[in-house]
């Protein structure tokens, strides 16, 4: 199989980052992996090749404005090239701008296309930009045209169910490999860690967990919460 996916994490031009290392293992898993990666030239990225068969491609674009023209060029050079597409698959990294892009891929080279979704965007607190609402209604297109969506979880699979009936939508969470966050020092037999990972934006719900530790600090006082991430909600929270 070789995969087009479309994305926006900058992080996979890091030399020895996270994202690198997973998309050099995803590398393993298919034949071709090209990674588009929405990015302005003056970040100053390069095309390159992390693996043996993973190539990553900056769309290096003008400004953000230029991100999806650039990035369905770069995919249509990409396919183009490509002399046998039946086994060919176009992933995106949201229904938003990547996804328009992989749409309008998918459909000119008649490609099958696997749309993620990894948070629950028809949440009312979604809503609270214009650029978001603008985005809610990209995905409307999107979403109908993929052919499998991913989510990272059973709350926002009934949520575009609810929308989206004939969906083919399957939970697949972000793997984390809890050996790589071992600590050195043994943890009290008595002592409740939690740890929170998120964007700080109200459709996270973060203010429900910290409601939940303060009552359960009244009866477990060895108790404790970490919040990593930063967003809209991190001076309120």
């Amino acid at each position: 199989m070789k995969v087009i996916s479309i994305g926006t994490d900058r992080k996979i031009f890091e030399k020895g980052s996270a994202v690198r290392k997973r998309q050099k293992a995803y590398g393993k898993l298919v034949d071709e992996l090209h990674l588009i990666v929405f990015a302005t030239k003056s970040l100053g990225f390069t095309d390159g090749k992390i693996s043996e068969n993973v190539f990553v491609y900056p769309t290096n674009s003008k400004s953000r404005w230029h991100y999806m023209r650039d990035a369905k060029k770069i995919g249509a050079e990409i396919l183009e090239k490509q002399k046998n597409r039946e086994n060919s698959v176009i992933d995106t990294q949201d229904p938003f701008e990547t996804g328009l892009v992989g749409t309008f891929l998918s459909k000119r080279f008649s490609i099958p296309l696997l749309i993620q979704v990894h948070t629950d965007f028809l949440s009312p607190y979604f809503k609270n930009t214009l650029l978001n609402r603008i985005r809610i209604h990209l995905s409307q297109k999107t979403l109908k045209t993929a052919n499998h969506i991913r989510v990272v979880s059973g709350r926002i699979k009934s949520s575009l169910l609810k929308r989206y009936p004939d969906r083919s939508i399957e939970v697949l969470p972000i793997f984390v490999d809890p050996r790589q966050y071992a600590r050195d020092e043994p943890v009290a037999r008595n002592t409740y860690e939690l740890l929170m990972v998120s964007r700080l934006e109200k459709e996270k719900k973060i203010e429900a967990m910290i409601g939940i530790v303060g009552r359960l600090v009244t009866k477990f006082s060895d108790i404790k919460l970490t919040i990593v991430g930063d967003g809209s909600e991190r001076k309120a929270l």
